[in-house]
């Protein structure tokens, strides 16, 4: 039978050795599951002191925590996996026999301040996962940098931020050589894969350069007009236009510049050669043609 005592605000302490069992207790037709309910303050105060709780056989030893009568919380054993559980309504967090730790919804970590969280690797101080304030990740290995993801005004995902040594090798189906594979020490990047790139084919003049453009291939008649991107962001970027259907001699197709910005020293370049494919780059301040072909 279970035994409840209601000490108010007065202190309990428990002797070291001392065992309290359903037995020893008054009887309370209201609270037969339980062997002790506190419903004031307790104290237990020794060297080295363990409370233990030796229930039944296929039972759920634990302690619950209530508040005016109304349970908020369970500690328990479950008998069926001898795992640790902490449960509200349902089980939140499980630790498993086996070293496993299950949680049920969502895991916060630090401080609610400008504080920087750390997850260490266990006896490897030089190896943690560090998280900011200011909405960015980073993964340090050994004491390197190897990944960093930010959030903020420009989002980015950042490969071996502190410049160190570290290669960059992205596997497609072969194990034996990455499809893509950047060698740090030598600054190059390796293909080991075919590489595609955007086609836009179109026929609706005039046409403005869009984001993805890369080969632009033109189809229609009559006199087509391409109209280039700002320089400005645009550094380094390639563009490819096709006369696609052949139609160029009696159709010019005119590259325009944006504003003032040149082409090779002109703000339009005409292709009127039938079938004719020309090769731009921007180089910052205008656009410079780097290949021109004419079958």
């Amino acid at each position: 039978m279970a035994r409840t005592k209601n000490m108010g605000t007065a202190t309990v302490k428990f002797n070291e050795g001392a065992v309290i069992t359903g037995t020893a207790l008054e009887p309370s037709a209201e609270e037969t599951e339980y062997a002790l309910i506190v419903t004031g303050s307790s104290i237990i105060t020794d060297e080295d002191i363990r409370l233990r709780l030796d229930a039944d056989t296929n039972s759920h030893p634990g302690f619950e925590l209530a508040e005016n009568g109304t349970r908020k919380w369970i500690i328990y054993n479950s008998y069926t996996d001898d795992s640790l559980r902490f449960k509200a309504a349902s089980d939140l967090v499980t630790f498993q026999s086996d070293g496993d730790v299950i949680i049920t919804g969502d895991l916060y970590l630090g401080p609610d301040t400008a504080d920087t969280t750390r997850i260490y690797h266990n006896g490897n101080t030089d190896t943690h996962i560090d998280i900011y304030s200011n909405d960015s990740v980073e993964f340090i290995i050994g004491g390197l940098n190897y990944l960093k993801l930010k959030e903020g005004a420009e989002d980015w995902v950042g490969f071996n931020k502190n410049n160190a040594d570290i290669d960059f090798k992205l596997w497609g189906t072969n194990d034996s050589n990455p499809a893509i594979y950047l060698d740090a020490g030598n600054e190059s990047l390796l293909f080991n894969a075919a590489v595609k790139a955007n086609v836009t084919e179109t026929s609706s003049f005039p046409y403005t350069v869009a984001a993805r453009d890369y080969l632009i291939a033109c189809a229609g008649s009559g006199a087509r007009t391409i109209n280039l991107p700002a320089v400005s962001g645009q550094t380094g970027r390639i563009l490819i236009i096709k006369d696609s259907n052949g139609s160029s001699a009696a159709g010019n197709i005119t590259l325009d510049g944006d504003s003032s910005e040149q082409i090779d020293g002109s703000t339009t370049y005409v292709i009127s050669h039938n079938k004719e494919a020309v090769t731009i780059m921007c180089d910052g301040v205008g656009w410079a043609i780097t290949s021109r072909v004419r079958p």
